[in-house]
């Protein structure tokens, strides 16, 4: 019986909406992350209510670092490894694939084309090689329908991969438990003949056995124990049964994969090569257009030699019209002149003190344009002082005040109700007409903080929350925004996005404690306090 309920909110974060699997200790749930737009994630969920041992935690870890060592495209990297106090559980994250993996194909009686398998091939194949060239090397040790994840249809994930693939003096050695479905688990028919006994096998080509079986399942169409039931060749003895709509080829290849001998198994890269080529000639054979002769490396090579012939003609013809083009500037051709003759000619000096003319006019053209520019700026900020003096005084007319005479302000008793009404207005006033960088960070702290408490305010609608937080959210400067809680002692920093998606699904109190903005009244920095309601 599963330990988490559907719909439970998991780490404070992660909606479990679909019970993948289950299986000792461990939970596999399908899962929203609220943090993240409700973006869909695995999690493989290990809780000590379920009889959690002691050094999983420390195998968990092992499997995130394993797995984030390799930067190969079709194998699986885990997002984040944490344990969660709250629920007493270790838990991994990892990618969700819409497409499911190979068992879901096979368990719909979905008929693998031979294009298909050439592309598992290719893409796991070459998956394998990556693990297998390590030193010592890296075996996967599980490689079956249901660790093969389909992310498109034309492009597969391994998983499965865990701490015990490694092997010689790197090894951590078998995992007791079942952690992301340990070698332990692997089915009959997927495991070579040298591994069927209690000695541990340590070579790459078990991989490439439990390949080829895996292919050789899907393309047949049968389940598992088939080949360990009289399909599988020994000594040469038997061969595959396969529908007759696939090749020779494929036969062979799979034959290859699954000898019994293990030193006649192809290598994982091999098998990723045959793939490959499959895939561009529609053949397995490796001989076929493989060593082209030298005519075909002329045919290859003269589409190049052609285009690179057409850019240097268009180099030499662009160079050479810049050298003689008529229409070239007095100025330009001058310069040319000066610089490639360095001879004395009475012509030419006449002619640079000219062009030395023609530039000092046009400088002082720019000159004169930038000082009217800012005659007019300085006539514009007079006008607005006029302006703000002008509200000050209506202000003070509007409350029955005296208005200052002509010859100067009349200064009011200190702390006279004259007094305090003028330091009101002055405040008013420079809150309205302050320049864009001065703004009065009072209003605008006391505004933020009494909207982002609505935003996390349940018992206000829905729909009227979100107005208010894509409202907020425009209130933010683009670029590195800095938001800090800083509640408990020790910062934490959220990006806009996810702070006010916090907000929206977690109530919360909020303090702002300090609002920092640009020049366009855009929030650049927000420090605060926050505390979740129960």
């Amino acid at each position: 019986m599963a330990l988490f309920k559907l719909n439970n909110i998991f780490g404070g974060r992660y909606l479990l909406i679909e019970l993948l699997n289950e299986e000792a200790s461990t939970e596999v749930w399908k899962a929203k992350d609220r943090l993240a737009d409700d973006a869909f994630v695995v999690l493989k969920i290990h809780a000590s209510g379920k009889g959690l041992e002691e050094n999983v935690v420390d195998q968990l870890r092992k499997a995130f670092t394993l797995s984030n060592y390799f930067s190969h495209p079709h194998l699986l990297k885990i997002y984040h490894f944490d344990f969660s106090k709250q629920e007493d559980a270790a838990y991994l994250v990892l990618p969700f694939y819409h497409g499911g993996t190979l068992k879901s194909l096979r368990d719909k009686d979905h008929t693998f084309s031979e294009k298909q398998v050439a592309r598992v091939l290719s893409q796991i194949g070459s998956a394998l090689e990556e693990l297998h060239r390590q030193e010592p090397p890296v075996l996967h040790r599980d490689v079956r329908p249901e660790n093969i994840l389909i992310s498109r249809p034309d492009y597969f994930v391994l998983s499965g991969l865990t701490a015990d693939s490694l092997t010689g003096s790197g090894a951590t050695g078998p995992v007791t438990d079942s952690i992301l479905k340990s070698s332990n688990n692997t089915s009959p028919d997927s495991r070579p003949p040298e591994s069927r006994g209690e000695a541990p096998e340590t070579e790459p080509s078990r991989d490439v056995y439990a390949l080829g079986a895996v292919l050789f399942e899907l393309c047949s169409g049968t389940r598992s124990g088939s080949l360990s039931e009289g399909n599988s060749p020994v000594k040469g003895e038997r061969e595959l049964k396969l529908p007759e709509h696939y090749s020779a080829g494929l036969k062979e290849v799979l034959m290859d994969c699954i000898r019994e001998e293990s030193t006649e198994r192809p290598t994982a890269g091999e098998l990723s090569l045959k793939g490959k080529h499959y895939l561009e000639t529609g053949s397995w054979d490796l001989s076929e257009n493989t060593v082209p002769d030298d005519n075909n490396k002329l045919k290859r090579v003269l589409p190049y030699l052609v285009a690179v012939a057409v850019l240097v003609f268009f180099i030499v013809s662009a160079f050479w019209e810049y050298q003689n083009n008529p229409l070239k500037t007095p100025k330009e051709k001058l310069r040319n002149m000066v610089s490639s003759g360095g001879q004395e000619n009475k012509d030419v000096d006449a002619m640079l003190i000219e062009v030395l003319e023609q530039e000092r006019n046009e400088l002082a053209k720019r000159n004169t344009a930038l000082e009217r520019k800012n005659r007019q700026l300085m006539y514009f900020d007079s006008v607005n002082t006029v302006n703000l003096k002008s509200q000050a005084n209506l202000i003070l007319q509007l409350q029955g005040q005296p208005q200052p005479a002509a010859g100067g302000p009349e200064q009011p008793p200190a702390g006279s109700r004259v007094q305090k009404a003028r330091t009101a207005q002055t405040k008013a006033v420079a809150a309205s007409s302050a320049p864009a960088g001065g703004v009065n960070r009072i209003v605008l702290t006391e505004e933020l903080e009494e909207q982002l408490n609505k935003i996390s305010d349940p018992r206000i609608s829905g729909q009227a929350r979100a107005d208010w937080k894509a409202e907020t959210m425009a209130k933010f400067a683009e670029g590195a925004v800095r938001i800090t809680d800083e509640t408990d002692g020790t910062p934490k920093q959220y990006s806009p996005g996810i702070f006010l998606n916090l907000l929206y699904n977690v109530p919360h109190t909020i303090e702002v404690k300090e609002v920092k903005s640009d020049r366009n009244r855009k929030v650049t920095e927000l420090r605060l306090t926050m505390q979740a309601k129960m």
